[in-house]
């Protein structure tokens, strides 16, 4: 387990800290219930101890994470996050929870790489051993394109949280983002020796194949990571049917189709629309992602998948403005 920032001004009670690390855990969950379950402990952690800035910071935390995860809008989630890490801070300006907090949410939220990283730094200067910050920090550099420094953070995460093979595949993410398939990889074998049974690992080695111009190896780690998520023998063998007759263009145009799947976003849905040639569709996604301010297209000017798009002037304007407060 990672160590969590505690510089001695504020001693929680005990019940209070126990469902703060609950939630921390639940966080990496990566799923609607398990954020949702992460909100419900940070929540009790604040209701046992309204004055601990760790509990209001990983309600903060929690926001920031289910409007990433597409759970709720960021115009509903935004106020609250930023209330919260702003509560964090009154309690101790000198809490590396509220400052990473705060910079995740303003990275997120606002996508104000400025504002974020002055945050995410005083965070990391508060409590160098704080290991949100640096996961924080890998998304930010990652985003602007610093890669080496993106990967250099995410190998700091990983360190100080090893048991957790979440910290793997945002390594390999962070990886994956500057074209090194080859070490990504290599982090998700590691992450999959620890959790062979891990969905997360399984659908990121299927992207760095995918990306690498290995559809085969790519698509036999999709359907893997869909079996793992439960998801029906039937539609595993529509969707075989469909890789076999289009390639992976009619994997994902499969899912674009469904009405039975969990709601996607914008950006994940331009993803697809690019990946079977739909660029016009791709667009108007992705503006309707910036009307929405979805958290993921921070990532958009960066994004491998977007590579098809940025000879466009309707993309080059969207990605003008993200990076830039508003």
């Amino acid at each position: 387990m990672f160590k969590f920032a505690r510089h001695g001004r504020h001693v929680p009670r005990a019940e209070a800290h126990e469902a703060y690390l609950k939630g921390r855990y639940l966080l990496d969950q990566r799923s609607t219930r398990g954020l949702k379950t992460a909100l419900e402990q940070f929540e009790r952690a604040v209701a046992l101890d309204s004055q601990d800035p760790a509990a209001q910071a990983g309600l903060a935390d929690a926001y920031s994470a289910m409007s990433d995860f597409g759970v709720a809008s960021a115009a509903e989630l935004r106020p609250r996050a930023m209330k919260a890490a702003e509560r964090a801070l009154q309690l101790d300006s000198l809490s590396a929870e509220a400052h990473a907090a705060l910079g995740r949410a303003q990275f997120l939220f606002d996508w104000d790489f400025v504002a974020a990283d002055r945050s995410l730094s005083r965070a990391v200067t508060l409590d160098p051993d704080y290991m949100p910050a640096h996961q924080a920090i890998a998304w930010l550099e990652s985003a602007q394109g610093r890669h080496a420094e993106a990967a250099v953070a995410a190998r700091r995460a990983l360190q100080l949280d090893p048991v957790n093979t979440a910290r793997y595949t945002e390594l390999a993410w962070v990886l994956v983002q500057s074209g090194r398939h080859d070490e990504a990889r290599r982090e998700i074998e590691r992450a999959l020796q620890l959790n062979p049974q891990s969905f997360e690992s399984h659908l990121m080695k299927g992207w760095t194949y995918e990306l690498a111009g290995q559809p085969d190896v790519a698509f036999a780690s999709y359907r893997h990571a869909l079996r793992i998520a439960g998801v029906p023998e039937s539609t595993l063998q529509e969707t075989e049917a469909l890789y076999r007759a289009e390639g992976l263009a009619g994997y994902y145009r499969g899912w674009l189709n469904r009405r039975d799947t969990p709601p996607m976003s914008d950006t994940a849905r331009a993803r697809y629309y690019v990946r079977v040639g739909e660029l016009d569709r791709a667009i108007e996604s992705l503006q309707r992602a910036y009307q929405k301010r979805e958290s993921a297209l921070a990532w958009v000017s960066v994004e491998p998948s977007f590579e098809a798009l940025r000879s466009d002037a309707r993309f080059q304007q969207i990605a003008a403005r993200v990076g830039r407060p508003q």
